[in-house]
Formats: structure tokens, C-alpha cells, sequence
């Protein structure tokens, strides 16, 4: 090491590498030029990888614990009740519009109302529900609560959307009652929820179009609704890895093929119909083309319209 002229330097035989922060470059010979160009490169590979990852985090907005692993819950801790703010951080549970200060472990109910945290390992040698991916996940069953009726169970987080935001994506494992996804709202509006793809057996990906709220301060909320049944609703959803995503979800729009199928049915009804209304209104013996005849086409039609306007109970009246 060297200190002169108010520069430090690190020497490598007859040749220095200036230290940033101090006045002025060290004097650098050609034969080092190209080891400085290799460290140059690996700090310009560093500063891209380390400004990816400050990308990927900043893309979730103010969002937290989107993916559930911040769940200070061992994974070996029996199965129990333990503290909503240890199992879910940064999120707030609720039956209904009531928070909840505890939630289940490693297990969950058979019909009433309750959010579970899941984790590597089913709740006993029994076998039950484990985490979707990770070590943790989330589960909701909306179900009922004695005395009460069928409440919704939910989860919400407060928070910025991402500016980029055009989509909110989430993995999940629906549950016993078919066709009753989970429901997604934003700032209290509940938004469609598509399904993006699908792996039998382990979990889909199902998504919401969100690019009307970029860059807003608002709630975001699963809701596992309510499903009246014997004695009280059940129906439980499991989710997992939470992300916003700068692509729009596409919305799967008719095909031709289809929308021409449909065309010829609603033909094939009318024609019917029109068959039906020329056996109620036989057509006389009259001359084709005779104006006799055009009068009874005309009559026809009107009757039709007329019998089409009015419900069978005033033509009996007739």
C-alpha cells in the first residue's frame, strides 16, 4: 500500500488500483488493463443480478409474506391452535367481518368456519392436508359456526399494488364443492378469477385481471365462501405463492365455430315454430301469387306474433 499525493493505492508489483472515495486514478500500464476489465465485468454481473432481485421484490409492491414462509410455526409443533400473528404475519384473518386472534395448525375442520395454517407434515400418522409448496401455505374453509349459521372465512392484507400490476396470480387446491373457487377482491370489488393452468392431482393457477388498481393504496382479500349443507357449509381452499404479474390474464372469448352453431340453432327454433304456427293455421286452397293468398300469409304472421307476445293462459282465455 502506497500514500502519495493524497491517493491510496494498493499495489500489485509496480502498478496500483485506485480505492474509490479517493481523489484522482491510480496510474494503471497496459498489462493490467485486462485483469481490471474481468473485475469490472464481475461487478457489472453483481450489480445486474443484485438490481433483478430488487426488481422482483419491488414488483410486489408493499405487499408481504405473499408466499406464507414469514409463518414463525415450527414445522415439528404439534398440532393446535397458535397465534394468527405468528401463522400469518402481515396478514389479518376473519370469520365473517370478526378478526381472529387464533388459527389452526397443521390440521383443519370438518365443517366450521376456520383458517389453517399447513405445513411440511401431515397433523398424525392419519395422513391430512400438507402445504401446496414450500413449507407453508394457507387454508380456508368456509363453513359454519354454532349458533351463528355459514360464515365466510378470509384473509386481507393492506398494501400498495405494483405500478406494472396487470394481473394477481396464486396457487390453490379447491375444495369438496366443485365449481366454488375462491373469491378475490381489490378495494372491495370482487374480480373474476380465471383459471391459468391446471396439474391434477397437486394444484392450478387461477388469476384476476388487477391492472385498474396499479399503483394504489388498497385491500386485497381471499374470501373461501360459505357453503349451506347438511347441518353447515364446507368447502375449504388452500393457497400459496401470491404474485402480482405484469401480464394481463387472456379471457377466453367463443369461437366461430361455436358462435355458428349457435346461429343455427336459434334458425332451426324459428323454423319450427313457423311449422307449427302453418298446422294451427292452415293455408287455403288460393291461386299462388293471388293477392287472397298474400292476405293469408300476412294474417299468419300476425297470429303468430301475437300467440309469441302472450302467455298460453290468455289464448285459453280467448
Amino acid at each position: 500500500m502506497i500514500i502519495s499525493n493524497n491517493r491510496l493505492h494498493w499495489t500489485r508489483g509496480a502498478h496500483g488500483v485506485c480505492i474509490p472515495g479517493f481523489p484522482g486514478p491510480a496510474p494503471v500500464s497496459q498489462s493490467v488493463k485486462p485483469e481490471l476489465s474481468a473485475r469490472l465485468m464481475k461487478r457489472l454481473l453483481l450489480s445486474a443480478v443484485l438490481g433483478a432481485v430488487c426488481f422482483s421484490a419491488a414488483g410486489q409492491g408493499t405487499f408481504r409474506n405473499m408466499d406464507f414462509e414469514l409463518a414463525r410455526i415450527p414445522q415439528n409443533q404439534p398440532w393446535g391452535f397458535v397465534p394468527a400473528d405468528q401463522a400469518f404475519p402481515f396478514w389479518t384473518v376473519y370469520y365473517g367481518t370478526t378478526p381472529q386472534t387464533q388459527v389452526v395448525w397443521r390440521t383443519t375442520s370438518v365443517g366450521t368456519t376456520e383458517a389453517s395454517l399447513l405445513g411440511q407434515f401431515p397433523a398424525d400418522s392419519l395422513g391430512g392436508p400438507t402445504a401446496i409448496d414450500g413449507g407453508y401455505c394457507a387454508s380456508l374453509i368456509g363453513g359454519g359456526i354454532p349458533g351463528i349459521g355459514p360464515v365466510d372465512c378470509s384473509i386481507s392484507q393492506v398494501g400498495q399494488i405494483p405500478t406494472g400490476a396487470a394481473s394477481l396470480l396464486f396457487k390453490e387446491q379447491p375444495g369438496a364443492v366443485p365449481n366454488n373457487p375462491i373469491t378475490v377482491t381489490i378495494g372491495g370489488v370482487s374480480l373474476p378469477v380465471f383459471l391459468v393452468a391446471n396439474f391434477p392431482n397437486q394444484y392450478a393457477v387461477f388469476g384476476v385481471n388487477c391492472s385498474q388498481f396499479a399503483g394504489l393504496q388498497e385491500e386485497l382479500r381471499f374470501t373461501a365462501p360459505s357453503v349451506v349443507g347438511a347441518g353447515y357449509g364446507l368447502d375449504w381452499q388452500n393457497i400459496d405463492d401470491i404474485v402480482f404479474s405484469s401480464t394481463p390474464i387472456s379471457v377466453p372469448e367463443p369461437s366461430p365455430l361455436g358462435l355458428a352453431g349457435l346461429g343455427l340453432a336459434g334458425v332451426l327454433v324459428l323454423r319450427r315454430r313457423i311449422f307449427i304456427m302453418s298446422l294451427l293455421n292452415p293455408s287455403p286452397q288460393l291461386a299462388p301469387g293471388s293477392h287472397q293468398r298474400s292476405c293469408w300469409r300476412q294474417s299468419t304472421r300476425r297470429s303468430w306474433v301475437r300467440r309469441s307476445a302472450f302467455p298460453r293462459s290468455w289464448h285459453q282465455s280467448r
